[in-house]
């Protein structure tokens, strides 16, 4: 059984995160778990570090950028590149959201 949580994506992703589910449908991943981040650099490691307390499943994480101007985005390649998860990073410039 599959679960797919979305913790919040915004529109403008959609496209991208459509495309990248349709190539993933036949994997056997358990629990994807999508975390936008926008200029979180102060707790963006202790959000990240949070999903090592997922237990029983196969977890894979997307995190979303929305053109974050601190250091968010370069704290979570790190944290991804010395991760055990499958961990997926979508950025883009600023949406409009902040």
């Amino acid at each position: 059984m599959n679960i797919m949580v979305f913790i919040c994506a915004q529109s403008f992703f959609k496209a991208e995160i459509m495309e990248w589910f349709s190539d993933i449908k036949n994997s056997k991943i358990d629990l994807s778990i999508i975390i936008p981040m926008y200029n979180v650099e102060d707790y963006i490691i202790e959000t990240l570090n949070s999903m090592r307390g997922v237990r029983g499943f196969k977890v894979e994480l997307i995190l979303v950028d929305d053109g974050s101007t601190d250091n968010t985005l370069n704290l979570a390649k790190e944290w991804a590149n010395s991760s055990d998860f499958d961990t997926f990073i979508l950025s883009k410039e600023n949406g409009g959201h902040q």
